[in-house]
């Protein structure tokens, strides 16, 4: 395992960690995780809430200028799936805003299910 990423991105190739909140002054933070081939990356997010008009996290299926799967600040029990074996999470928020809370937690599985990431099911706020 990877342990407790926090840094403001990386490439994450191991089987489990936690992404934790980057309270530093870097304003966009890019988190690439690569599976073998046989393997699906799933994010799952249980609960939500930055501040949308300043910070979003979003979810990309594949390397970063993939499709974008969604592009979230708030919401509970959202559930994204890659088509192969890579997902970027990326988080941005403007310069002036502090980060909020955020913490996924990636683990894998074979293809016949999917590497699962969870957010930490706290309240996100500023």
């Amino acid at each position: 395992p990877w342990g407790r990423n926090t840094n403001c991105g990386g490439i994450l190739k191991e089987e489990s960690g936690v992404i934790a909140t980057y309270y530093g002054p870097k304003t966009n933070c890019v988190w690439t995780i690569q599976m073998p081939p046989e393997y699906h990356v799933r994010v799952s997010i249980q609960y939500l809430q930055l501040n949308c008009n300043k910070e979003s996290l979003e979810i990309i299926d594949g390397l970063p200028g993939s499709p974008v799967l969604g592009k979230i600040c708030e919401g509970s029990l959202m559930d994204y799936r890659s088509s192969g074996s890579i997902m970027t999470v990326k988080y941005i928020r403007e310069p002036e805003h502090p980060a909020s809370f955020y913490e996924p937690f990636p683990s894998p599985e074979r293809s016949t299910s999917s590497m699962t990431a969870f957010l930490h099911p706290q309240i996100l706020q500023l």
